[in-house]
């Protein structure tokens, strides 16, 4: 039978498994402190991850610690993981306020803020922390990245350098500096950190976020070889079952099928698969593995190879055997896109012109004879989608006074958003005959249809751009730039349809929005954005 003793010993040598496993068996064998070796148990299982088991062994014993500052902010780091943040701020709030210099405890509860999006209330417990320990990396850390959501760079690049004082080859430390050196523009010197760290760390965060650097400034043939490294981070960790076939190198395939899979994103997927056509003819059998909403766009577009999905990919374990070589979307830019020069620009998505028109009289028939205005302008990206995105108030003031129909392009529940431009005269059209988020076939016809499309940095851009529609795109600045839209570029090198009009400070909107307003009133009429078929035809 394991002893408390043995339990402790395997906790702080770091086998938590071990540990927590000990105390299981404590506890069911019975032990008259039963209570602390519940605590002891619960903090493991906090270590672990395992965090609903966690809350719910602190729950079962809440009532023996009412009065005890770590066991509140044990029980608070529980909950700040399971994403409950609210609740985690009254139990570090409960922990200070029995102990009023308990560090973790103010630590923790300045990372809450930051998270609940109250950045002045998590910089001013960062500096009561710092009152108390200087010495802590993860207290600098947590301090820069609240002073950068605060657009306080050069304060946010000081503090992250003395986290790096303390632990000069960690890896996190490491891209948080270049991170915020990113954000304040400065990206040479975010280039230079990157490369003075990864002599001492091959990291392969440190790898991939170089390559993004790298690509961003068009130092393309580099960046894409580093760009390999990305299926070592935590964020790529989708497709490994892929790679027990051969990479392909880039040779024609006299014998032999080849297979591209997809990856990220669905704007992603339609920007890399640009690169398709330049497949033709160096493989008897090319399959294309893709999201499973795309599989009907591609197959009309690209109809030299198979197109299948992904999820039936993962499924048939036939197919993957039959597999001569492959190779994920991406990594063709290593071989097709070395040079700007390399890009075409050209559409490359096809639609149906019938039902293109067939909309369009809809428009018509409904909203009167005016240019048709498609409009996005909000992105889902769950981590940098709030930094793309721009709320009606914003948006609208292109809008106003400019005699169009409009019709929205954009996804999910904007019910709200449309009786909000309503309020400044701006009547926006939602077609509720389009699923724009689960049939991406008619949705690429409803967009093929618009005179003009203003969205922001999402899935309707990669569609205009794809399909050939006039777009204006509106680029935001730092993090939530993308790579592909490179830097200091008003057009795009892998859609000749878009002109991109880029934020000049992070966060703010204001140039973007006086730009698009001059596009308009520099014109007497709307007649420059009637609608030019650059795009590939199906009849």
């Amino acid at each position: 039978m394991p002893t408390l003793e043995q339990a402790n010993i395997l906790a702080k040598s770091g086998k938590l498994k071990e540990a927590e496993r000990c105390f299981i068996q404590i506890l069911e064998n019975g032990h008259k402190e039963a209570s602390l070796i519940r605590y002891f148990l619960a903090s493991i299982q906090v270590q672990l991850g395992n965090i609903k088991n966690a809350i719910d062994n602190l729950n079962l014993i809440k009532h023996y610690f009412t009065h005890d500052s770590n066991f509140k902010n044990t029980f608070g780091v529980a909950l700040l993981r399971s994403g409950d943040l609210n609740s985690a701020k009254l139990c570090f709030e409960e922990s200070i306020k029995i102990k009023e210099d308990n560090f973790q405890a103010i630590l923790n509860l300045a990372t809450t803020y930051l998270k609940l999006d109250q950045p002045i209330k998590s910089e001013q417990l960062f500096k009561r922390a710092l009152s108390i320990n200087s010495k802590d990396p993860n207290l600098y850390l947590n301090y820069s990245q609240t002073l950068k959501a605060m657009d306080k760079n050069d304060e946010a690049e000081e503090i992250a350098r003395k986290a790096l004082e303390l632990l000069p080859k960690n890896t996190d430390l490491n891209i948080n500096l270049a991170a915020i050196m990113t954000q304040a523009g400065d990206y040479e010197g975010a280039e230079r950190h990157y490369r003075e760290a990864i002599k001492n760390n091959i990291s392969a965060e440190l790898q991939h976020n170089l390559s993004m650097i790298l690509l961003q400034s068009g130092n393309l043939i580099e960046g894409w070889k580093r760009y390999e490294w990305r299926w070592k981070t935590p964020d790529y960790q989708l497709a490994h079952k892929f790679f027990n076939r051969p990479m392909w190198n880039g040779k024609r395939i006299n014998n032999g099928s080849l297979l591209i899979w997809t990856e990220q994103g669905i704007g992603d997927q339609i920007l890399y698969s640009s690169m398709i056509n330049d497949l033709r003819g160096l493989a008897s059998e090319i399959i294309l593995a893709c999201e499973d909403r795309l599989v009907r766009i591609f197959s009309k577009s690209f109809n030299f190879l198979k197109v299948i999905s992904l999820s039936a990919l993962h499924d048939d374990e036939k197919i993957l055997s039959q597999i001569s070589f492959q190779i994920p979307i991406a990594s063709l830019g290593q071989f097709f896109r070395q040079s700007y020069k390399s890009f075409s620009g050209e559409p490359f998505l096809i639609y149906d012109i019938k039902a293109r028109n067939k909309i369009r009289r809809k428009y018509n028939n409904l909203y009167g004879n005016k240019p048709i205005i498609g409009l996005s302008w909000k992105s889902s990206n769950p981590r940098y989608g709030k930094k793309k995105s721009l709320t009606v108030q914003e948006f609208v003031k292109p809008l106003l006074g400019i005699d169009a129909v409009f019709i929205s392009l954009q996804y999910g529940d904007i019910l709200e958003d449309i009786e909000t431009f309503k309020k400044y005269g701006v009547i926006i059209n939602q077609d509720e005959s389009v699923d724009n988020l689960n049939d991406l076939e008619m949705f690429s016809i409803q967009v093929s249809a618009m005179d003009l499309v203003i969205s922001v940095s999402n899935t309707t851009a990669h569609f205009a751009g794809a399909i050939g529609v006039r777009c204006w795109t509106m680029i935001s600045s730092g993090q939530g730039q993308f790579w592909y839209w490179f830097r200091d570029r008003s057009d795009s090198p892998w859609y000749s349809s878009l002109r991109l009009f880029r934020q000049s400070q992070i966060g703010k909107w204001d140039k973007v929005l006086i730009d698009i307003t001059k596009e308009f009133k520099n014109t007497k009429d709307l007649s420059f954005i009637l609608k030019q078929n650059y795009g590939k035809e199906n009849e």
